[in-house]
């Protein structure tokens, strides 16, 4: 077996790159403890606890209505695995197992659309396009995109497979998988409207019955799932969400949105629309070192020809499949700009809405990987890499403009919604403009080094100095990873260890409800609803009506923020306290 490895260098590299996956993971993994991200991670892990007769709906009536789809993985994680940090630690390494998974099809998907490049060539390519910073950053936390990442790359070969061979097998996964991406994030349902269009214009111009009648079937499933899952979700809505207001629960539903779409066709709107698409093609190419640019022209190569080929009516099935990926690229990236729509105006203060990635990073890792074929295939490399360093260069400067010329400066920043551009952010006394120039110049730093990289694989053959970008790329997403998920879990175990004392009390005496004060800050005790599983939370909310402490009854715990107004009032109602964290636990013995 070692002697046939020996000759199959593709899968030892396949191999290895999946250690280092699986050792990436076990890194940090001693580190992680729970939430990074409130009240996003929070929202998926809620309807796996309702699915298992857990009623956590007052805490989660704090945050928004959050799709349900990765609720479907993480409920079986919450029966089995009873304690928190060990169930979110098993969910990260699920994430993991998916990014292999999702490494083996890309690599599959290489093969079938280049079957003349070199499998070693491939597997590396493959390689870097899955350890993409941003990736490596969502695999350590319960947010979807980890998910989402996974099945961009499961469509797309399942849509190459199903233009190569049009099986019923097939035809059902792709359905399933399609509709299934939409309800792990609404945000992501471009896929189904560029699936659908691809499947009728396959359909349409099919002269054969047999593909004609499975292109129905498909459409037919899309549209069977699609209405299941709508009554999940409004199964979902009326258990879960029943304490939270119209505008909390429509704030990342396609319900709230429609103001949106209203706006964008003022002439404001339309203003915004394209100052806010300058903001995300900045960070395509430059969280990408232009591979992506690179990427999006060679997709844009074929889908001409592919015109060219319905002209003159010969057409292949697989051509079909280049269409699909501008279709579905093209409607993600619209999508997050009108999701975005109002980055760009004067009154808004973050910047990570103007540079937005979070919403677009799932597509990357495809269009890095052709990105790479092209930029070796390229007769002009340098004068590419020329190009596409002096368009983001003007690119920064449009937004720096912007950002001028608004009325706040946008001196606000949540660097993990722009993770591949966040690296040299420093968020004390944060100067956004300077700060775009520093990405510029890093970006193109490292488009330049990616040129050299490719240069010296060509000319030298030797297809393992392109692990030098696998290697930058794991630095840039640890050094993502240290700054906002691991800081962040040592302060927030704090809240873990409130819950634990919460336990320990409970256990001591047995009796009274557990009641938390929330006064509009960040919802820390997601973390404790989270370690006290199927013991429910009440929530009186501060925001909506006054708190009065004759209500409490004898035996109730109460958590207060560690930062609360109300802290002076029951430390003399309570006799004992304990702080930990962002909160603060009082009982009486």
């Amino acid at each position: 077996m070692l002697y046939k490895l020996k000759k199959n260098k593709a899968a030892v590299y396949l191999i290895l790159i999946i250690l280092l996956c699986f050792c990436l993971c076990q890194y940090g993994l001693q580190r992680i403890f729970g939430f990074s991200l409130f009240p996003d991670e929070f929202g998926y892990w809620a309807p796996a606890a309702k699915m298992l007769g857990w009623d956590w709906s007052e805490t989660t009536s704090l945050g928004s209505y959050y799709s349900f789809g990765y609720s479907l993985i993480l409920a079986p994680i919450l029966y089995f695995v009873k304690d928190s940090i060990m169930a979110y630690r098993t969910a990260v390494v699920v994430n993991m197992i998916l990014m292999c998974i999702g490494l083996v099809l890309l690599y599959k998907l290489m093969q079938k659309l280049f079957p003349e490049m070199e499998k070693e060539r491939a597997v590396i390519i493959s390689g870097i396009a899955v350890l993409y910073p941003p990736w490596i950053f969502y695999i350590q936390m319960t947010m979807t995109e980890a998910l989402l990442l996974f099945l961009y790359i499961l469509v797309c070969y399942l849509f190459l497979c199903f233009f190569e061979n049009p099986r019923v097998v097939t035809a059902v996964m792709l359905s399933a998988a399609l509709v299934y991406i939409y309800f792990v994030h609404m945000r992501s349902i471009g896929m189904i409207v560029a699936g659908g269009i691809i499947l009728l214009f396959w359909g349409v111009g099919n002269r054969e019955k047999k593909c004609r009648r499975i292109a129905v079937l498909v459409l037919l499933l899309v549209l069977i799932f699609f209405l299941i899952g709508l009554g999940i979700k409004n199964g979902l809505l009326d258990r879960l969400y029943h304490t939270a207001s119209v505008e909390v629960i429509q704030y990342n539903d396609y319900s709230g949105q429609w103001g949106k779409l209203k706006y964008l066709m003022s002439p404001d709107g339309m203003k915004n629309f394209i100052t806010g698409s300058i903001g995300k093609i900045l960070y395509i190419g430059l969280a990408t070192y232009g591979l992506a640019y690179w990427g999006i022209y060679y997709v844009l190569k074929r889908c001409r020809s592919l015109f060219f080929a319905i002209k003159s009516k010969v057409l292949n099935r697989e051509d079909l499949f280049w269409l699909f990926l501008l279709l579905s690229s093209v409607a993600q990236f619209i999508i997050t700009v009108i999701y975005t729509i109002w980055s760009s105006d004067e009154e808004n203060d973050r910047l990570d809405l103007f540079v937005h990635g979070r919403y677009i990073e799932f597509i990357i890792p495809v269009l890095i990987a052709i990105g790479i074929k092209q930029a070796f295939d390229s007769k002009r490399l340098w004068t590419g890499t020329g190009i596409m360093m002096g368009c983001t260069a003007v690119f920064t400067w449009i937004v720096n403009n912007i950002i001028g010329s608004s009325i706040s400066g946008m001196p606000n920043v949540h660097g993990y919604f722009m993770i591949g551009m966040s690296y040299l952010i420093k968020e004390e006394n944060f100067r956004p403009i300077p700060f775009l120039w520093k990405a510029w110049l890093l970006g193109s730093f490292l488009m330049a080094m990616i040129g050299l990289v490719i240069t010296a694989c060509k000319k030298w053959r030797i297809e393992w100095l392109l692990t030098a970008v696998i290697l930058l790329q794991i630095i840039l997403g640890l050094h993502a990873s240290e700054h906002y998920v691991y800081i962040g879990n040592s302060y927030g175990y704090g809240d873990i260890q409130i819950a634990d004392k919460l336990k320990e009390v409970l256990e001591a005496d047995g009796k009274g409800r557990i009641i938390h004060i929330y006064e509009g800050d960040t919802p820390y005790i997601e973390q404790v609803q989270f370690r006290m599983q199927d013991r429910k939370i009440d929530i009186w909310d501060a925001r909506e009506k006054d708190i009065n402490p004759a209500k409490l009854q004898e035996g109730d715990k109460l958590i207060l923020a560690a930062d609360s107004k109300y802290r002076e009032i029951f430390d003399k109602l309570y006799e004992r306290s304990w702080e930990a964290g962002h909160l603060c636990l009082y009982y009486n013995p």
